[in-house]
């Protein structure tokens, strides 16, 4: 009944009415051809290349399937069924002590196929040697693990021994005791059959190594984003260790939730060692990057030499009315999920045995035109007077669209914080533009020379040279050569109040802890201040102690970008530096989530032109006020004093 219901459906497929006209493939970026060698029910197996060129809110629904007429055809997205397997406790469970070893006799209770026994036992400290044999019949024993290790000791955990499934009625399991003395085993657990699906191998890099207090971190990136992960497998060469795992998805806000958690280890006993090395995922990532976080305590950090990946396939199920060329687009962040009626079939469908096509290398799609990504954002902004502004940069472009502009150092320096006199400018008319937060960070080298006190020699003093005053600095990252010391390190600055007195303007303050077994890679200080000139003092204590040294410097500085449409390529130029303007209001905001996912044209802004340094007043010491509230004070003041000199009585003795 089952087979008639599935020749049913997938008769029903091959008639499915297709839509009357193709998506309009002007949209869409990328563009793979498709052989499909029979008509009928056709699974394509997506490869790597085109799950990473999906840009759809939704993963994967910017994909479309066009036949050899150009038609648009239904499908549907055959997703991995992750489905947990079943555990049954072991029947008849007996453990008995033969000479220097113990042999646990044990009955499955089930026909269905087997792939690992877990042990159960109160003993809190054993490495033991294993061998498992199975039978399916009660008469003949098969070998199925030879040499395995069961450990308990001191947090590594290993009572789980794997095999390759099947059947098995009957399990015998033999544990050598002649290195130590027995332990008792309480009972077990099996494991039936996995129902995961079958994995591919995908490459994986580690493209940051970072060390904090306590743990490793490690960025691992999947080339791509929308990949099912299967497994992580760390590779290490090191023969002894127990470590707790943990992942998390990035994305450029940083790290999301956790996803999945493991401890991994190895053990030795002898010739023969075991080992847990695996961390599996089984889920969508849609970033394309995790996470990695090793805690080592106190221990050195893990050395880790690589890691290995796999991957679930992710498939496509259509009804092809024709073989020949057919082709599937991609690539195309403003496609709404597509509401095919076959997507409810695909539960049906599944079991059938349909033909396959083949996907060739994704390409770029020749009638792909940047315009008809773009949304409706009315005409020019209104006219401004810009000579109140202090400089100006070109923004330079080639062709219209949606152009994405980053902030470089000197205008992040020379603007306000909040961005409020930014205008970008064509003519006289200001182009309307949203500012964006990735959440990242860039790095830049800075110069550094050491300051000592002469009156202080126990004190260490460094002097740091910014490229311009008023740099948003977000942290100051630090690498030192010494091996050992443990220091609490403060930032601050010298302000002035524009009579000549000068004070001390804390920026930032952490301990900075290095030891010969545990030294990160970088000191980071967080700056709690702007600064408000171009010079950060690094101050520390030494104590008793030598100094320490600084091998180099960076500072951190937030990445922002000025997403805008351009409609034409007349010259344009960005507009800073002025402190009096207001935050411009754009109704631009009301599209920001479309051009959020249109393609960009990304550049940025070029040298700088002063347009009134005769006027342009150096930027006043936070908190000191203009000096015309000063001199305004200093008169009313001396006049104060002039008058009461007046009402004073005269000296009338002699």
């Amino acid at each position: 009944m089952k087979c008639l219901k599935l020749r049913v459906l997938a008769s029903l497929c091959l008639t499915l009415p297709a839509p009357a006209q193709s998506p309009g493939d002007a949209a869409w970026t990328g563009l793979a051809a498709l052989e499909v060698t029979a008509p009928g029910l056709t699974r394509l197996e997506l490869p790597a290349d085109v799950l990473h060129a999906g840009t759809a809110a939704v993963p994967l629904a910017d994909i479309r399937i066009l036949s050899p007429s150009g038609i648009e055809t239904p499908y549907a997205i055959e997703w991995p069924r992750i489905v947990q397997a079943e555990h049954l406790p072991a029947a008849g469970f007996r453990a008995s002590l033969h000479g220097e070893t113990t042999v646990i006799e044990l009955e499955t209770g089930s026909n269905a196929a087997v792939n690992e026994i877990e042990l159960q036992t109160g003993a809190v400290e054993f490495v033991k040697a294993a061998t498992l044999e199975g039978t399916a019949d009660g008469t003949r024993w098969s070998p199925l693990v030879e040499g395995d290790i069961l450990c308990r000791q001191q947090g590594t955990v290993k009572l789980r021994i794997g095999f390759p499934p099947a059947p098995w009625t009957r399990m015998r399991l033999t544990v050598d005791d002649h290195r130590s003395p027995p332990v008792v085993f309480t009972g077990a657990v099996l494991r039936l059959q996995d129902t995961v699906p079958h994995t591919v191998p995908h490459p994986v890099a580690v493209s940051e190594r970072r060390g904090e207090k306590g743990e490793s971190r490690l960025t691992l990136d999947f080339g791509g984003a929308n990949i099912f992960a299967g497994v992580l497998r760390l590779q290490s060469p090191e023969p002894v260790f127990h470590r707790e795992v943990s992942v998390f998805e990035t994305s450029p806000q940083g790290a999301g939730p956790m996803i999945a958690a493991r401890s991994v280890f190895r053990v030795t006993l002898g010739n023969r060692s075991a080992e847990e090395l695996e961390i599996p995922l089984n889920r969508l990532i849609t970033t394309g990057q995790l996470e990695l976080r090793i805690r080592h305590g106190d221990s050195p950090p893990l050395t880790i030499d690589g890691i290995t990946a796999t991957r679930h396939p992710v498939s496509l199920l259509f009804s092809a009315g024709t073989a020949g060329k057919w082709q599937l687009l991609t690539g195309n962040a403003q496609a709404a999920e597509p509401d095919y009626d076959l997507k409810a079939l695909t539960g049906w469908l599944r079991p059938a045995v349909p033909g396959t096509a083949v996907a060739a290398p994704l390409t770029p799609n020749p009638a792909f035109r940047r315009e008809a990504t773009l949304p409706e954002t009315g005409g020019a902004g209104a006219p401004l007077d810009v000579s109140a502004w202090s400089w100006r940069k070109p923004v330079v472009f080639t062709e219209t669209g949606v152009l994405e502009v980053e902030l470089d150092a000197e205008v992040l320096a020379h603007s306000t914080c909040d961005l409020r006199d930014l205008r970008l400018m064509q003519s006289d008319r200001q182009v309307p533009w949203l500012a964006e937060h990735p959440g990242r960070r860039e790095e830049t080298a800075v110069s550094f020379s050491g300051e000592p006190d002469p009156k202080r020699p126990g004190l260490s003093r460094w002097r740091i040279t910014l490229p311009f005053d008023g740099l948003p600095a977000a942290e100051v990252i630090v690498k030192s050569p010494s091996p050992l010391f443990d220091r609490a390190i403060s930032a601050w600055e010298t302000t002035g109040d524009g009579f000549g007195n000068s004070s001390r303007r804390s920026l930032g303050s952490a301990i900075w802890r290095q030891t010969p077994s545990h030294q990160p890679a970088d000191f980071r200080l967080p700056l709690n201040n702007r600064p408000a000139g171009a010079t950060i003092l690094l101050e520390t204590d030494n104590g008793d102690n030598a100094p320490i040294q600084f091998s180099s410097v960076r500072i951190s500085l937030p990445v922002i970008h000025l997403v805008c449409k351009i409609s034409d390529t007349a010259p344009t130029y960005l507009y800073y530096g002025n402190p009096r303007a207001t935050a411009p209001r754009y109704d631009l905001r009301l599209v920001q989530s479309e051009l959020a996912a249109a393609a960009r044209i990304r550049t940025l802004p070029g040298p700088a032109e002063p347009l009134r340094p005769d006027k342009t007043l150096p930027p006043a010491a936070p908190g000191t006020g203009s000096p015309w509230l000063w001199i305004a004070l200093a008169l009313v003041v001396a006049g104060l004093l002039w008058v009461v000199a007046r009402t004073l009585p005269k000296d009338t003795t002699d």
